[in-house]
């Protein structure tokens, strides 16, 4: 039988899929901006024989090719809409640097730098949770606010300073401009940035009491929240 070997830029690719890919009738669509990201897009087309083309709008690469849009949908499970995309099983089963190039190629798509923080949004709540699983072999938990915005799409992100330097180091972006500005929290010493575990406002009734006799400091909700 024919074998297929994933290599890094096939694994990048299709994270790159997962961020902003599609199909139509006969082609794959991905749509990149940045050159770097393209530059997978084309070495991929031409590891199958064939050259993307520009779409209309400037921004997609459409690689009009039938065997390997099916090759993508039944072989390598990359399947779903923006509301149903997931990642297939073999991604969890990836060696530590080709599942880095899936993750890579997801945030390079779908992900922006901040300041405080890397953050993604997705319509999908299945491919955020694939997205936290597969970050977890890299010791890096994703924080997902599971409120729907008013896109449709869920924001997730990564914070604290121990963890954005691991996402950095050890996944990266392909496009330059993202790294130039993660490459910060490298040598950064900069007061860290860390989740906050949410309480019930209940809980903060309840301390109230107790804070202002023993302490005698009264705080309001909204100043416990800043707190």
């Amino acid at each position: 039988p024919l074998e297929i070997e994933v290599d890094e830029d096939l694994a990048t690719f299709a994270g790159l899929w997962l961020a902003d890919g599609c199909y139509d009738l006969n082609s794959v669509l991905v749509s990149v901006v940045e050159p770097e990201a393209r530059a997978v897009v084309e070495r991929v087309a031409k590891r199958f024989g064939t050259t993307p083309k520009m779409h209309s709008d400037g921004v997609t690469l459409m690689i009009h090719s039938k065997p390997f849009k099916q090759f993508l949908e039944r072989v390598m499970g990359l399947q779903g809409d923006a509301y149903t995309k997931k990642m297939p099983g073999w991604m969890f089963n990836l060696e530590e640097r080709l599942a880095a190039a899936v993750l890579c190629g997801y945030f390079s798509g779908d992900g922006w730098v901040r300041k405080n923080d890397i953050a993604i949004r997705s319509s999908s709540r299945q491919l955020l949770q694939d997205t936290q699983a597969l970050l977890l072999r890299f010791g890096i938990p994703l924080r997902v606010k599971w409120k729907l915005l008013k896109d449709k799409t869920y924001e997730a992100r990564i914070s604290s300073q121990k963890f954005l330097s691991q996402y950095a180091s050890r996944i990266g972006f392909v496009v330059n401009k993202k790294t130039d500005r993660a490459s910060k929290w490298l040598n950064s010493r900069n007061h860290d940035v860390s989740d906050v575990v949410p309480l019930p406002k209940s809980f903060y009734r309840e301390i109230k009491g107790v804070i202002k006799s023993e302490v005698g400091i009264s705080r309001t909700y909204k100043g416990w929240k800043s707190f």
